[in-house]
């Protein structure tokens, strides 16, 4: 099953941003290529969203090489694959790359009393 990949273009800011969520690999590849291509042919400055983006393969890096000088910034979430892969690429000496915060999750309860995102405290045995 391939994965799917969405990509929305917001036209209506200077630079153009292209933001895609998903995954960039072999499946999505020529659908991202695509969307750069034609972004980069109606814009002369772009800026990259990938916060949203769960995995980055090498052929998603190589389609962004070949955009660089239309690019104005890359952002990503702080810690995440796709973060990691462009800092060993070392893709920021190209290209300004930004490192978003990833959304704040809400705190509820779970199931067990605890808050979600955070484990259980133990509770503290009688001695």
């Amino acid at each position: 099953m391939a994965e799917v990949l969405k990509i929305e273009c917001n036209d209506t800011t200077s630079p153009a941003r292209l933001i895609v969520s998903g995954e960039v690999d072999l499946c999505t590849i020529d659908q991202f290529a695509v969307a750069l291509s034609d972004v980069a042919a109606r814009h002369s400055r772009i800026l990259i969203d990938l916060t949203e983006v769960d995995f980055l393969a090498c052929v998603g890096i190589d389609v962004l090489y070949n955009y660089t000088n239309l690019m104005t910034a890359v952002l990503v979430r702080r810690g995440s694959i796709t973060a990691r892969a462009l800092a060993l690429c070392d893709f920021g000496a190209l290209v300004a790359v930004h490192r978003a915060d990833p959304p704040r999750r809400s705190v509820g309860r779970s199931r067990f009393g605890a808050p979600s995102g955070r484990p259980a405290q133990p509770s503290a045995s009688p001695a």
